[in-house]
């Protein structure tokens, strides 16, 4: 089972990563060409919401004990969860650029950006997984489903999220305190003791 939890790990690792580099492809084609091709944008939208949708199911499958504990936390310390991404993130962000700094006096340094770069990836997948489940749970409850499961509440918060972040600017803000909210969530609980 811990080969299995292994295995998994470095699944959504590859896809974190893989999900990032096209992302980043594109928005560097946009920036060299200045202009935006909608059927390119859908494809990426497609690419990452599916690939997403593979993580969410993973972690509801190998990691259903550790979502359960940032979701909860998230539950009972939103506003404080909310904060402590917001410093996280800025926090890794700038270790990044420090490493990445020192990497162009010293290259080898730039190993080290693994790192900040792999916290950041599992990080926002397990905030992602975790705040999907909150709002799937959310959702059920208000339509009386108490009996869905988990990795159903995962795949409906998944998608409600994807939606609402279709709307510009105010769908943007949501994504990014659902992210910030549940990677605080995350760093919490990763470094708290697991009660009894």
């Amino acid at each position: 089972m811990k080969t299995a939890k292994k295995i998994a790990l470095f699944l959504i690792f590859v896809f974190a990563l893989m999900d990032s580099a096209t992302a980043g492809q594109y928005t560097l084609q946009v920036g060299a060409d200045k202009s935006l091709d909608l059927m390119d944008l859908f494809l990426l939208y497609l690419l990452i919401s599916v690939s997403g949708g593979a993580l969410v199911v993973l972690c509801a499958i190998h990691f259903p004990q550790r979502i359960s504990r940032i979701r909860n936390h998230s539950e009972q310390f939103g506003i404080r969860s909310l904060l402590l991404g917001f410093i996280n993130v800025i926090f890794w962000f700038l270790s990044i650029i420090f490493i990445g700094k020192i990497g162009e006096i010293f290259s080898p340094i730039n190993l080290f950006l693994l790192i900040p770069f792999g916290m950041l990836c599992v990080g926002g997948i397990a905030a992602f997984a975790s705040e999907a489940q909150r709002i799937g749970f959310s959702i059920a409850n208000l339509h009386e489903a108490k009996t869905i499961s988990s990795a159903r509440s995962m795949l409906l918060g998944a998608m409600t999220i994807e939606l609402v972040s279709l709307f510009p600017i105010i769908g943007q803000i949501f994504l990014l305190c659902i992210l910030l909210r549940g990677f605080g969530a995350f760093t919490a609980t990763l470094f708290s003791r697991r009660k009894s």
